[in-house]
């Protein structure tokens, strides 16, 4: 070439557009069949070997790409190479960013990475992050790193999974995250769509689909590194957090517990191992102290050992159902006390447990057909009645009842697999929840057990023999799933065993999903 009829040869200088170092790595592959160059350099000797194609300098270099990949060479790569890179060497680039997409969004480069490349990336069930609000978060930083990128950011929208955000994530973003134009129109139609599946519309994994959701929901699809999904979190959480555990080491004796309230700050449990008592244990902590039962100092009434139920009123007060001795006791500035002691009467199947915002007493009995309030002295029947069954007026096996400050008492009628909201007064109840027969479908409970009902109605459900927590308003014809729901074991994501006796008071979350205002820290 040199000596010939080519261009270089009627020239003194024969310019490479290579740095010197890039140039002698080169050539001293080709003379020597080795080379030692730094990795920033990489990028430059790859465009050499696209330029002259030494086939074996390129597999060579492919090698030396997989064993000494970074975040910052990777990036580089795609933008400095990208219209040089082979297939082998391309694929072995977008396995890496799928399994590093954290680090590689953080490098300086990622904003100038070309719109093809983003797109097939988003679209992979394999791009592994800590959820899709980092995805989202990454679309919004290439959005903001170019000018005139309105087309390309709306097409790469909906390519975020948008029904795997968290409810919250969504309602921040109707406003649009401070988008204008195309891509503030698409981000909004896509979070009131995917805000609709939190909101009531069902699981979209499980629930029928209409006609016109059946488009929508066959592209809502969870990715591999966050396979499970639940309402209100989304894929946010990926899973439960552990907050009170007892390994059964030293002698303590593994942690059973049979209930669970929240009350400033900390938890009180119902410890079911022999002796049965009540631990508190603060939010937080690393482990919990007895206050009522064996190894309390509690004084006054402490002979316990078959606690079924406790609850907490607005006072502090600590209210134990004894189902040995058939009463209530009620704690108080560390003395314990009878309720009612020679007025109030229970039975031996008498099962949970509630005080009302007024000091009422109600409690479950005669099995589980019927809810009795006890207030100054006089005990009446709410709901329910000696006969147990299915009817509106009647109960069966209920397992647990809550009252809201306006008296109304919803029931957990696990025998019937339903949810009985009662008015105050009323002679039968409405099914607000199940009520369709046994069974798994998002429309069906299993031997529901505990329930807790928020200011604005809804309703949170222990379906025990489902393992899962469901969420339910009056009116919706399915419940959406907000914990457990994928079997029984030990996992994080999981609720429940074979055993266990899971009755939720559900009052706080896991914890706070970020926010949209976070979404691009």
């Amino acid at each position: 070439m040199l000596s010939g009829s080519f261009a270089e040869g009627q020239q003194s200088e024969v310019p490479f557009e290579s740095s010197g170092e890039a140039l002698s790595a080169f050539l001293e592959f080709l003379y020597k069949g080795t080379f030692s160059v730094k990795k920033a350099i990489l990028p430059e000797l790859l465009r050499l070997v696209h330029q002259w194609e030494v086939q074996p300098l390129q597999s060579a270099l492919n090698e030396l790409l997989v064993k000494h990949m970074t975040p910052e060479l990777c990036s580089s790569l795609i933008v400095d190479c990208e219209v040089l890179l082979v297939d082998q060497l391309d694929e072995m680039l977008e396995r890496y960013v799928l399994q590093n997409f954290s680090a590689c969004v953080k490098t300086e480069q990622f904003g100038s990475w070309p719109l093809h490349r983003m797109i097939g990336l988003l679209r992979s069930d394999d791009l592994v992050a800590e959820h899709e609000e980092e995805v989202l978060a990454a679309v919004m930083h290439w959005h903001r790193s170019g000018p005139h990128r309105d087309d390309a950011t709306a097409a790469l929208l909906q390519m975020v999974r948008f029904t795997l955000l968290s409810a919250e994530a969504l309602q921040g973003l109707g406003s649009r995250e401070g988008l204008t134009g195309l891509p503030g129109v698409v981000m909004s139609r896509l979070a009131a769509a995917a805000l609709k599946v939190h909101q009531g519309m069902g699981d979209p994994r499980e629930r029928p689909e209409t006609p016109e959701e059946a488009s929508y929901m066959k592209a809502v699809k969870l990715r591999n590194s966050y396979p499970y999904w639940w309402a209100d979190f989304g894929c946010s959480l990926r899973g439960g957090m552990v907050i009170a555990e007892r390994s059964g080491q030293y002698g303590e004796g593994e942690l059973e517990p049979w209930a669970v309230h929240i009350h400033d700050q900390a938890l009180y449990i119902i410890d079911g191992r022999e002796p049965c008592c009540v631990l508190q244990w603060p939010l937080g902590a690393l482990s919990g102290r007895v206050v009522v039962g064996t190894g309390s100092t509690l004084n006054g009434v402490n002979d316990f050992s078959d606690i079924i139920d406790i609850a907490i009123d607005a006072n502090g007060d600590l209210f134990v159902l004894d189902g040995q001795h058939g009463r209530i006791v009620r704690i108080r500035d560390g003395v314990g006390e009878v309720v009612g002691d020679g007025v109030l009467s229970l039975d031996v199947g008498t099962r949970a447990l509630y005080i009302g915002t007024d000091g009422s007493i109600y409690f479950i009995d005669e099995g589980g057909s019927r809810v009795q309030r006890y207030y100054q002295g006089m005990t009446v029947p709410v709901a329910g009645g000696p006969e147990s069954g299915d009817g509106a007026s009647q109960l069966e096996d209920a397992e647990d009842i809550f009252v809201t400050k306006d008296g109304v008492l919803y029931v957990s009628d696990s025998g019937n697999n339903r949810i009985q909201k009662w008015l105050p007064g009323a002679t039968s109840g409405v099914t607000v929840a199940g009520g369709h027969g046994k069974g798994s479908r998002c429309d069906q409970l299993q031997h529901p057990v505990g329930l807790h009902v928020t200011e604005d109605s809804t309703i949170y459900i222990a379906d025990y023999q489902n393992h899962r927590v469901m969420k339910w308003k009056e009116g919706w014809q399915y419940g959406l799933v907000v914990a457990g729901g994928h079997g029984v074991d030990s996992g994080l994501h999981q609720v429940g065993g074979a055993c266990d006796e899971l009755r939720v008071k559900l009052e706080e979350p896991f914890r706070d999903p970020p926010s949209a205002t976070e979404l691009d820290a």
